[in-house]
């Protein structure tokens, strides 16, 4: 009997110690996060590059996609890497936030000024010339990547009637591509949204796309740089690096962008 009660006590001992032991967390929640801010256009892209290049090199990516107002605060605590819509928009971001090391900006691919219209484009809109000269709706963005977008496509008509007419017609101008979406969403009798084609490939986006002519056609880039913030630059850097390969480039085509035209 003594020693059946030895032997319980000592079986009991050793389950309250097991039960004191936490089990260890999964190694995904040991890895520090690598932290991508950036805006709204190129946002399903490169989040999708940044799951294959996590995935690939056991890297915790975590992107954040909005307006720069909505994130500055965090980044310049965190960031790791910064992308842009425009060469202009990485200039706004490196003058603004002062945390982007210039020597790393990169250029990294394009996409070319489109119309979006209503699904079916049941006014039957052929580009450009058609918004100044018959009477649509059209909504603009003038912020982020899109900043005097439509004036660089109509002015290349060298016609300055032609920039004044369509101003006419004009409903609604936008900051971000959110507010942007939000109109065209609740406002139907808008028939026309001069953006890029990649909005064409966005599942939340519903319309198609129409290409502005050739001869007026815009080209604006996505762009990537580390931060001098971070203490993750190699992975930054190596990112940077997959972004100029082959897989970052098949699925950045399959929304639209591209590096070189053929």
């Amino acid at each position: 009997m003594k020693f059946l009660i030895v032997s319980v006590i000592l079986l009991l001992g050793v389950f309250s110690r097991a039960d004191l032991v936490k089990p260890e967390a999964p190694e995904q929640e040991h890895r520090q996060v690598f932290k991508i801010y950036g805006t709204e256009g190129p946002y399903s892209a490169i989040k999708d590059a940044a799951d294959a290049f996590g995935a690939a090199n056991n890297v915790r990516m975590e992107v954040i996609g909005t307006p720069m107002d909505k994130w500055k605060a965090a980044a310049l605590k965190d960031a790791d890497l910064i992308y842009s819509s425009s060469e202009n928009s990485m200039d706004t971001y490196n003058e603004t936030l002062g945390i982007i090391d210039p020597k790393s900006i990169t250029s990294l691919f394009l996409r070319s000024s489109a119309i979006l219209v209503r699904p079916g484009n049941p006014k039957k809109i052929k580009g450009i010339r058609d918004l100044i000269h018959r009477d649509h709706q059209v909504i603009i963005l003038n912020g982020q990547g899109q900043v005097a977008m439509w004036e660089d496509i109509v002015g290349r008509l060298k016609n300055v009637g032609d920039l004044d007419e369509f101003r006419k017609h004009i409903a609604f101008t936008a900051h971000t591509v959110s507010e942007a979406l939000q109109y065209w969403k609740n406002h139907e009798e808008v028939e026309a949204w001069v953006t890029f084609n990649n909005f064409g490939k966005e599942e939340d986006i519903a319309g198609d796309i129409v290409r502005v002519e050739k001869d007026l056609t815009i080209y604006r880039s996505m762009g990537a740089a580390v931060t001098t913030i971070t203490n993750q630059r190699e992975t930054g850097l190596k990112f940077i690096e997959f972004l100029k390969g082959s897989e970052a480039e098949k699925i950045f085509k399959a929304k639209g962008w591209f590096k070189k035209e053929k």
